[in-house]
């Protein structure tokens, strides 16, 4: 019995550790990045964007 736990324990284990192997698929577009809101605040200082408050 307490042979057929430890091979479960170890079987749960190894299929844990490879399974965080596998890739994940990432795309930069789902966030946005530092670079992307740089970009943003450039283009609203550039453009002399105005801000009223509570509107949108």
């Amino acid at each position: 019995m307490k042979r057929r736990l430890l091979v479960l324990i170890v079987c749960l284990l190894t299929a844990a550790i490879l399974v965080q192997g596998i890739p994940q698929p990432v795309e930069a577009t789902v966030n946005p990045t530092a670079n992307g809101m740089v970009n943003f605040a450039y283009k609203a200082l550039r453009e002399k964007w105005g801000y009223i408050y509570g509107t949108y």
